[in-house]
């Protein structure tokens, strides 16, 4: 299960975990690629359909198209994981938010309370009850 995963991750992040800088280091990559996943409800579900009725792989949705504002058609995994943007550092990402959004004031804020969740299983929880509730309907 991918928050059983993560959870491992996490705990050799620390110094104190005394994994070495290169577990750490990949550690790391891993983590925030597996968050981004887990945040992406389609990767909390199955779907069913007459085309795939006998194991629901859909693929986590990455076989999904969708048109995102600027016209062009391109696949949900894709646009997913293009919202954040492909940069070395964090300082290419504040602006491209700041071109996006048309200054830092305009992004929305996360839940303050939700943000003090440390725990994958239940941001893996609400990404599957996300996706019972919106995306069922949509595709």
């Amino acid at each position: 299960m991918l928050s059983t995963q993560l959870k491992a991750l996490l705990a050799k992040l620390p110094a104190s975990a005394s994994a070495s800088d290169a577990m750490r280091s990949y550690s790391l990559a891993w983590t925030l690629h597996l968050v981004g996943d887990l945040h992406q409800p389609l990767h909390a579900i199955a779907r069913y359909t007459a085309q795939l009725p006998d194991d629901g792989d859909d693929r986590g949705g990455n076989a999904e198209k969708g048109i995102p504002t600027t016209g062009e058609t391109i696949l949900l995994h894709a646009y997913w994981d293009s919202l954040f943007g492909g940069y070395s550092s964090v300082f290419g990402a504040i602006t491209d938010a700041e071109e996006k959004f048309n200054g830092l004031e305009n992004v929305v804020l996360p839940n303050s309370a939700k943000a003090q969740i440390l725990d994958p299983a239940t941001w893996a929880q609400e990404s599957f009850e996300l996706a019972k509730q919106n995306a069922n309907s949509r595709l």
